[in-house]
């Protein structure tokens, strides 16, 4: 969880987006509800990463990761 936050960190680059879907995706398809409060928090972090890209690819990894969530 800590490599997710930094990675999805505002302070990052947004292309730490694009590497950091396929983990978080991972994350939530291997442990679901077994994340509690942090799947929330992960999410909130994808899409506030989401709302700061401005590359078309960063922005569809997020929405993976966000569709996946559901």
């Amino acid at each position: 969880m800590q490599v997710v936050s930094k990675l999805l960190d505002s302070k990052t680059s947004e292309f730490t987006a694009t590497y950091v879907g396929r983990l978080v995706s991972l994350l939530i398809s291997k442990m679901g509800s077994n994340l509690g409060d942090s799947l929330e928090l992960m999410l909130r972090a994808v899409l506030s990463k989401m709302q700061q890209a401005e590359t078309l690819s960063v922005m569809q990894v997020a929405g993976v990761v966000v569709v996946l969530a559901n």
